[in-house]
This record gives structure tokens, C-alpha cells and sequence, in this order.
């Protein structure tokens, strides 16, 4: 009897550490402190990097529709993009995006 007591309970110990182990997991990953490439990153600041890639392709793709229909120049495209009605996250403001493209382009 002495013997299965005993094993109850060090089964009941080992899933207590178990569920402990990932409950600390668990609260690693939602805790918002992330590595990515050796920094720590929060979790919002890879929301706004989501948000400026999500711009980036936005940007790309009106720019590569007007040029699907007529050949545009550097202004063309940066007036495409500042009114492609995206903002920078990390600063909250539209972006000015004439200095984006080189002059002689």
C-alpha cells in the first residue's frame, strides 16, 4: 500500500511541475518581451513593424499598377504613395515619402 501512495503522489508532483513549466512558458510568450535577433522586442513593436511592411507592399503595389497602365516618373510615384493614406506607426504621421526615391530617377 506504502508503495502506491508513494508513487501517487510523485505522479502528482511530476504534473504540477509540468503544468508549472508551462504556465512560465506561457507567460514568457504573452508577457510581451520577445527575442528577435538578439533584441528584446514587445509585442506592439512587432504590430507597428507588421503595420510598415504591411504599407511598404501597399505602396509597392499602387505604384507597380500605375505603372502596368502609363510610364511614371519619381514625383508620380511619391504623390502615389502620399496619398495611398498610410501612416508611420511609430510616430503617428503620414509619411513624406518624397524623399524615399532618388532624384534622378
Amino acid at each position: 500500500m506504502k508503495n502506491k501512495k508513494g508513487f501517487a503522489l510523485i505522479g502528482l508532483l511530476l504534473a504540477l511541475s509540468i503544468i508549472g513549466l508551462l504556465a512560465l512558458i506561457g507567460l514568457r510568450v504573452y508577457d510581451g518581451d520577445q527575442q528577435v535577433k538578439g533584441k528584446n522586442v514587445t509585442v506592439q513593436e512587432k504590430a507597428k513593424n507588421v503595420i510598415v511592411k504591411a504599407n511598404v507592399e501597399t505602396i509597392q503595389s499602387l505604384i507597380q499598377a500605375e505603372l502596368a497602365d502609363k510610364d511614371i516618373n519619381r514625383d508620380d510615384a511619391a504623390y502615389i504613395a502620399q496619398n495611398a493614406g498610410l501612416y508611420n506607426p511609430f510616430n503617428e504621421i503620414i509619411m513624406n515619402t518624397s524623399e524615399w526615391f532618388p532624384e534622378n530617377a
